[in-house]
């Protein structure tokens, strides 16, 4: 009997531990987490031209110039008439050195500023690549006019036509 007792007591004490649910599994922690990740935009300038518009009146066009291709920060890129809302034809032209833009004109986000300071080991100072930045503007006769700050006539105020707006960096040749 104190067997049948004791068989009965394992047998109780296995079926309850079966009747008790198991501990929920852990999620597996992910390999990458792909929500802190956010895309890189490269840096560009924004520059202001002003063209000749119809009836005599000029027109002011905001475009933004990119100082390189993606965020390898490998290769720079100008930009022809027709991209990024680019004039043709120029009478003057002013660039915003105060700070870098992304493609629509907006201050550059955090991350991609914080890349592209990675790219010079976070030993230049965001300033000081913005005061050795200079946009230009090539026209059709190749002759290049650089940017400045302040609105600047072009071919002493006639219309000149654009081959393309670029914009560099003198800390990389």
């Amino acid at each position: 009997m104190l067997g049948l007792i004791f068989a009965i007591s394992i047998l109780s004490s296995t079926c309850l531990a079966k009747a008790v649910p198991p501990t929920p599994p852990q999620a597996p922690k992910p390999f990458l987490n792909i929500t802190t990740l956010a895309a890189c935009v490269p840096p560009s300038i924004r520059v202001t031209v002003v063209s000749p518009g119809t009836g005599g009146k000029n027109t002011n066009t905001q475009l933004s110039v990119p100082l390189f291709t993606d965020c390898t920060y490998q290769e720079t890129t100008p930009v022809t008439p027709g991209q990024n809302n680019a004039p043709s034809s120029a009478i003057s032209s002013s660039a915003d050195y105060s700070q870098f833009v992304d493609a629509n004109g907006n201050a550059l986000d955090k991350n991609s500023v914080n890349t592209f300071l990675g790219f010079f080991g976070d030993s230049v100072d965001l300033d000081v690549i913005l005061e050795l930045t200079a946009c230009a503007i090539t026209d059709t006769s190749n002759n290049v006019n650089t940017i400045q700050s302040e609105n600047e006539a072009l071919n002493n105020g006639n219309s000149v036509s654009i081959l393309n707006y670029q914009c560099i960096t003198e800390l990389i040749d």
